[in-house]
């Protein structure tokens, strides 16, 4: 029997071969895995920005980047009209309650997937459980990404013609607006994440890249070295103004509109570690910010939203009751996952069939059917 002898050299050069060959094969089955999942869930990804793709398109009337309609990504199901959740006939049906929830991506909810496990899906089905005697319907108009003057372009052009009897609206101005005092601080440019040739092309890589970017942000996430002093105040404002903007149009077409305080990780009388762990996808997303000016930045928005308590005919909801500041029920930061979509949307639907100013809503639109409930 012959016996291979290898010098040093040749197991140098072999080990130098298969290393690679490991690791290139490993980064190819993961990669291949994670774009298999990924598009079962979302779809075929590709870049999101103002381009138009299989996913959005540039609306001609507003300049807004839309949904596409009449289209599918994984689990996610735009309509015929543009919207998540089902077609809905126009002119709108006598003694039909139709209830338009609008906002960003927290409304859009990607992270539920599947259509009956977005919260504005749960709500009304919570309705209808609660009232079966009435005829609720809804369209889901939030779009990711988008500021309050976006939601209100895309109110104006899409939700009006759609007749809605209820406003439900969840809306976060904090990364346009942090972003535009970054910007004019010249720090912008300084801190933002810039993807390596490999993440632009590999979802994995691309992952692996964005945690470890998030990991250096959270251990400098109490540091305000280098990074933006935010004017809170000057954010709060700015928020409030666009707020009563968009009350001001919702208030002209529908019966009553509903504002959700913005839940998050973050919660009064967390530790810091735990406050550091909650900022991870805004941290991303806020890389000139500390963790201590984004808590005070979401609070001051919850005020103002708390303020609006009865303004033409507004009802506020606090949501973090209902939610654990927890990876059960947030998969980010803002981001809620199934079960937290499920939780938010039996609870809102909750707190509107308790709500006398929705009753009288639902009483006037279709007289008799509560008492057939």
């Amino acid at each position: 029997m012959m016996n291979l002898y290898l010098t040093s050299r040749m197991k140098e050069i072999i080990t130098g071969i298969t290393v690679p060959f490991i690791l290139i094969v490993g980064l190819g089955g993961s990669e291949l895995a994670f774009r298999l999942q990924q598009g079962r869930l979302f779809g075929v990804q590709e870049t999101v920005g103002k381009t138009q793709n299989s996913f959005y398109y540039i609306d001609e009337e507003t300049g807004l980047r839309l949904p596409r309609p009449g289209t599918r990504h994984g689990r996610i199901q735009i309509n015929d009209q543009g919207f998540r959740g089902p077609h809905l006939e126009l002119p709108k049906p006598p003694g039909v309650i139709r209830i338009a929830f609008i906002g960003t991506s927290t409304t859009y909810d990607a992270d539920a997937g599947a259509e009956e496990n977005t919260w504005p899906s749960v709500t009304t089905a919570t309705l209808e459980t609660r009232f079966p005697g009435c005829d609720f319907e809804y369209l889901n108009a939030g779009v990711p990404g988008f500021h309050s003057k976006h939601i209100i372009e895309r109110f104006r052009a899409h939700v009006v013609p759609m007749e809605p009897d209820l406003v439900v609206v969840l809306t976060n101005d904090l990364n346009g607006d942090g972003r535009t005092q970054a910007e004019e601080a010249g720090v912008w440019g300084k801190h933002r994440y810039k993807p390596s040739w490999l993440a632009q092309h590999s979802l994995v890589w691309g992952k692996i890249e964005k945690n470890l970017f998030i990991l250096k942000l959270q251990r400098q996430s109490y540091s305000g070295k280098g990074k933006l002093e935010m004017d809170i105040e000057k954010i709060r404002m700015k928020y409030r103004d666009n707020l009563h903007r968009l009350l001001r149009e919702t208030g002209a077409v529908a019966d009553q509109t509903v504002v959700l305080k913005i839940a998050t990780r973050f919660r009064a009388g967390q530790t810091r570690d735990e406050q550091i762990d909650a900022a991870s996808s805004r941290l991303f997303y806020m890389p000139y910010a500390t963790v201590p000016d984004i808590v005070s930045a979401i609070e001051g928005y919850n005020e103002v939203i708390g303020d609006l308590e009865g303004v033409q005919g507004t009802t506020v909801v606090d949501p973090d009751p209902a939610l654990p500041p927890d990876s059960i029920h947030f998969s980010d930061t803002s981001h809620t996952t199934v079960r937290g979509s499920r939780v938010l949307g039996a609870y809102l639907g909750g707190v509107l069939a308790a709500d006398r100013d929705f009753s009288e809503l639902v009483e006037r639109i279709s007289p008799g059917c509560l008492g057939n409930s």
